[in-house]
C-alpha cells in the first residue's frame, strides 16, 4: 500500500494550505472590532415574548462540540450560565447596543430563552428557547448594515437548527474545527438559512432568493407550529412540551428546550413522525402548513437551471459549489453539458446551455463528474462516431472554461468511460465496463499513463464504479463479477485475487465509497426479471479495506428488504447514505417517482433513517449523491427537465473535493 504523493510541482503548495495543524497557522488571527447596535423582535407563534433573555453568540472554532462564544459585555442587562443578555419589552422587541465585539469572518447567532409568551400574569416558560442564525461578522463589525432587523421565532429556529445540524450539539454549542475548509463549511451552513426563511420577518420562504429553488414552506411552517405549541405554554409540565420532548429525542436523550428539540428533529428526521405531527397546535400560527402526516421531516430544496438536463453524476468542489454532468437526447435534439450551482444560494453558475466544449457536444455525453485537487472539473462519458462508441473525457476550469481539446481526451475505440475518480496527483482514473479495464490519464496533459488496453486483472469484470482510498489505491465495483477489485494506484498492478474480493452480499454492485476506517461500501442493484418484477431489492455490502474480507452478512445490509440502490456515499462521522431508485416493494419498476434516501449506521449497517427512509416530492429517477462541507446531501434527478435536490443539514460535513480528502488522508471525516 503506497502513501500517495504529489507529482505536479504546484501540488505540494496547494495541498499544504488544506492540511490540518500547524500548516494552517500561516497568518495572524484577525482582530475583533466593536459592534454596532442591533434590534429585533422575539415571538412565540404570533405572540410577543416578554422579558426573554436575548444573547449574541459566535460559533466556536476550537472543535466540533465546543461551546459557542458569548459576545455581549458588561453594558447589558444581566448574566446567567449562558452569558450576558438583554431582555425583550412588552412587544417582544430587543436592542443590542455596541456592547459587543465580533471577529471578522466568525458566524453569529441570536438566542432567546425564557420569557412570557402570552401566559397569564408574569409567568414565564422556562423551557422556551428560539434562535436565528444571523451570519458572518463583517470586516467592520457592522452587522446592522447586513441584518438591519432580526426576527426570532419558531420558523427561524427550524431553519437555523436544520442548516446548522452538522455543527450543533445544543443551543449553546455551535462549533467546528478551525481549518479553512471547516470554516467555509460553517459559513455555508449559516448562509443556507437565508434559503429557508426571511430573517427580518420570520416568514418561511416558498422560493429561494436566487429564484431557481423550491422551498418546502408548508413543512417548515408545520415544524414551527409543533415548536410553537410548546413555546406558547407553561413549559415542560404542559401537554405539548411533554409530547415534544418525548418524541424529539436523539440517542435516547430528550431535550429540555425548544431549540434543542428542533435540532434533534433535524438530526433524526425519520423518527416519531406521526407523534410529532399529532402534537396539538390549536392556533397553527404559521400557514400554509401540511394537511397530513409527511413521510419524514427532512427539509429538501430543489434547484433547476444552469443547463441541467437529465443530470447523471454529481460532485462537490472545494468552494462549496456543486457540479453535475447532463446528457439528454431524442430524435430531434441532443443536449450535453457540465453544470455548476452555487452551493450556498443554489443559483445556477453555468449558463442556460451549461458548459460545453472540450469534448462535450451534441453527440458526446458526460455520464459522470469529478473535481481535481486544483478545482478543475472532469467529465467522463461516451460519444458516437462512424465506428461505434468512443469513450471521451473533458476537463473544465472552475469557471467552466474548457481546458481539454475540442474533441476531448479520447479513449480507445470501443470503450465507455462510465465512472471517474481523481487521485492525489490530479491524475484521472476511469472505469470501462466494455473492456473490463481501468484507464489512467495524466491530469495535466491528458496523456495516457496506463497501457493502451488499460489496467486489467484483479477480478475486473464490467467495473461500474471506482473509488480511491487514503493510500491512493484504486477500488472497482464489478457489476458482472459480483465482486470488488483492488489495483495499486502507482503501478496499476492487481492487488486483489483473480476473482476479486467476494462475499458480504455483493450482487451486481453499481456504486462504491470508502469510510473513515478505510472500509469499502458497495451498493448492490435491484434485480428485475423478464416480466418487470423485482425479485431482489438490492443491498449494501461492506468489506475490510485492508484484507478485502466481507464484514457485512452474506445477504448484505438489506435495510428491511426495501433497498434498491443506485448510489452510495459516506459522511464525516461514518454514516452511509444510499440512494434508492424505488421507495419500497409497492413501487413498480415503471414508477420512478418514488426514490428514497437511506441512512445506515456505519458501525452496524443498521438503518437509522426511519421505517420509510427519507424522500422528497422533487426526487425523480435519482442517479447520484454528493455530500458537501456543510453537511448538505445533494442528489441529481435524471429527468428531461433536470434538477438537483439538497437535503439541508442532513449529514455530517465532509472534506471536499474528494480528491483533496484522498490527498490529506481525510476521506469521510469532518474538515
Amino acid at each position: 500500500m503506497r502513501r500517495a504523493t504529489c507529482k505536479f510541482p504546484t501540488c505540494l503548495f496547494f495541498l499544504s494550505t488544506l492540511l490540518t495543524g500547524c500548516a494552517l497557522q500561516t497568518t495572524a488571527p484577525p482582530n475583533s472590532t466593536a459592534g454596532t447596535a442591533l434590534s429585533g423582535r422575539v415571538h412565540g407563534g404570533q405572540q410577543p415574548v416578554v422579558g426573554a433573555h436575548v444573547y449574541l453568540f459566535a460559533a466556536g472554532t476550537s472543535g466540533y462540540g465546543a461551546a459557542s462564544t458569548s459576545l455581549l459585555t458588561s453594558g447589558t442587562v444581566g448574566s446567567d450560565s449562558l452569558g450576558r443578555y438583554v431582555t425583550t419589552d412588552s412587544t417582544g422587541a430587543f436592542t443590542i447596543t455596541g456592547d459587543y465585539a465580533c471577529t471578522s469572518g466568525t458566524q453569529l447567532y441570536v438566542l432567546a430563552t425564557q420569557g412570557n409568551p402570552g401566559l397569564p400574569g408574569n409567568a414565564i416558560n422556562p423551557n422556551l428557547s428560539l434562535m436565528t442564525a444571523v451570519g458572518q461578522c463583517p470586516a467592520a463589525g457592522n452587522l446592522q448594515a447586513t441584518v438591519p432587523f432580526i426576527f426570532v421565532n419558531e420558523v427561524t429556529t427550524v431553519a437555523s437548527a436544520y442548516a446548522l445540524s452538522g455543527f450543533m450539539t445544543d443551543l449553546s454549542h455551535v462549533s467546528s474545527s478551525g481549518t479553512p475548509l471547516a470554516q467555509a463549511g460553517l459559513a455555508q451552513a449559516f448562509a443556507t438559512v437565508n434559503n429557508l426563511v426571511n430573517l427580518s420577518t420570520g416568514a418561511a420562504l416558498a422560493t429561494t432568493p436566487a429564484g431557481n429553488g423550491t422551498v418546502p414552506q408548508a413543512e417548515i411552517n408545520s415544524l414551527a407550529n409543533i415548536l410553537a405549541s410548546c413555546v406558547n405554554s407553561a413549559g415542560a409540565s404542559s401537554v405539548p412540551c411533554a409530547a415534544l420532548f418525548a418524541n424529539a429525542q436523539s440517542g435516547g436523550v430528550s431535550p429540555t428546550d425548544t431549540v434543542t428539540a428542533a435540532l434533534y428533529i433535524a438530526q433524526n428526521p425519520g423518527a416519531n413522525i406521526s407523534n410529532l405531527f399529532a402534537i396539538p397546535t390549536p392556533t397553527s400560527a404559521f400557514q400554509p402548513s401540511l394537511s397530513s402526516v409527511p413521510n419524514d421531516f427532512t427539509v429538501a430544496l430543489n434547484f433547476t437551471g444552469g443547463g441541467v438536463s437529465q443530470p447523471l453524476g454529481i460532485a462537490m468542489d472545494g468552494t462549496g459549489n456543486v457540479w453535475t454532468a447532463s446528457s439528454y437526447g431524442n430524435s430531434t435534439s441532443v443536449f450535453a453539458s457540465m453544470n455548476e450551482f452555487n452551493g450556498i444560494t443554489g443559483a445556477a453558475l453555468s449558463p442556460a446551455s451549461g458548459y460545453n466544449g472540450g469534448g462535450i457536444s451534441g453527440s458526446n455525453f458526460p455520464e459522470n463528474i469529478a473535481i481535481d485537487p486544483f478545482g478543475n472539473a472532469w467529465g467522463s462519458g461516451y460519444g458516437i462516431n462512424g465506428s461505434g462508441s468512443l469513450g471521451i473525457v473533458a476537463k473544465f476550469s472552475s469557471a467552466g472554461v474548457p481546458l481539454s481539446p475540442s474533441t476531448g481526451y479520447d479513449l480507445p475505440q470501443g470503450t465507455n468511460a462510465v465512472t471517474i475518480a481523481i487521485d492525489v496527483s490530479g491524475n484521472v482514473w476511469l472505469a470501462d465496463p466494455n473492456t473490463s479495464s481501468l484507464f489512467e490519464l495524466n491530469g495535466s496533459t491528458g496523456a495516457f499513463l496506463s497501457p493502451a488496453t488499460g489496467y486489467n486483472g484483479g477480478g475486473l469484470s464490467y467495473p461500474d464504479a471506482i473509488a480511491i482510498d487514503n493510500s491512493g489505491n484504486i477500488w472497482a465495483a464489478n457489476h458482472n463479477g459480483n465482486s470488488v477489485s483492488l489495483l495499486n494506484g502507482a503501478t496499476g498492478a492487481a492487488i486483489s485475487p483473480s476473482t476479486g474480493y467476494t462475499g458480504g452480499g455483493l450482487n451486481q454492485p453499481n456504486a462504491i465509497a470508502i469510510d473513515n476506517s478505510g472500509n469499502i461500501w458497495v451498493s448492490n442493484g435491484a434485480l428485475v426479471n423478464q416480466f418487470g418484477q423485482i425479485v431482489n431489492y438490492g443491498s449494501a455490502s461492506e468489506l475490510n479495506g485492508a484484507t478485502g474480507a466481507a464484514i457485512s452478512p452474506s445477504s448484505g445490509y438489506t435495510g428491511g428488504g426495501s433497498l434498491t440502490p443506485v448510489a452510495i456515499a459516506v459522511d464525516g462521522i461514518g454514516n452511509v447514505w444510499v440512494v434508492n431508485s424505488l421507495g419500497a416493494p409497492a413501487c413498480s419498476p415503471s414508477n420512478n417517482n418514488c426514490p428514497t434516501l437511506t441512512k445506515l449506521n456505519g458501525s452496524t449497517g443498521g438503518v437509522i433513517s426511519g421505517p420509510n427512509r427519507y424522500t422528497s416530492s422533487s426526487l425523480y429517477k435519482t442517479t447520484a449523491i454528493a455530500i458537501d462541507s456543510a453537511g448538505n446531501v445533494w442528489l441529481s434527478n435524471g429527468i428531461i427537465s433536470g434538477s438537483l435536490t439538497e437535503f439541508v443539514g442532513a449529514a455530517a460535513p465532509v472534506v471536499t473535493p474528494l480528491a483533496v480528502a484522498v490527498a490529506t488522508h481525510s476521506i469521510a471525516t469532518r474538515p
